[in-house]
């Protein structure tokens, strides 16, 4: 075998072996749903008064692309959960079920007192100040994700 033949069967065999390091059929890893989705500092604040609504309040950030919108909220041990946001309408402000929420690339979006929030109706008899519960969101786009929150009595710091 002549030396530039056996040559450039030596470079062809080293450009496959180093393209086929470098490249793979399967696409890139994405973020898990349950990655893209993250909800932190969640605290339920009990009622103030017995029979009345608990509010939950937590950061969530969408970590993809695309907008989904916020669906629906719900919290173990209630039976009913509402999106809520707060306005202010002639100066005074107004509580109410919240327009669709769009979740953005990356941004946080704070559930807070005097912001958005969660009305929990009928919170369980048997939550304590100091227990903890579960919050699910879900999105649109069938993502949703569950996280704890500590349960603080009506008066505890936020």
């Amino acid at each position: 075998m002549k030396r530039s033949t056996l040559f450039a069967a030596f470079v062809l065999a080293g450009s496959t072996a180093l393209s086929a390091c470098g490249s793979s059929d399967e696409p890139a890893e994405e973020a898990k749903p349950a990655e893209r989705l993250v909800a932190e500092g969640g605290k339920l604040v009990l009622p103030a008064v017995s029979g009345r609504p608990a509010a939950v309040y937590f950061d969530i950030t969408y970590n993809s692309g695309g907008a989904p919108v916020m669906e629906s909220a719900s919290v173990e041990g209630a039976e009913k959960t509402q999106i809520h946001a707060t306005d202010m309408k002639n100066g005074t402000a107004m509580m109410g079920e919240a327009a669709p929420i769009s979740m953005l690339a990356r941004q946080t979006i704070k559930f807070e007192p005097g912001g958005y929030h969660l009305m929990v109706m009928d919170p369980a008899d048997s939550w304590k100040a100091g227990d903890s519960t579960n919050v699910t969101i879900k999105l649109d786009n069938g993502e949703e994700t569950t996280f704890p929150v500590e349960i603080q009595a009506a008066g505890d710091e936020r």
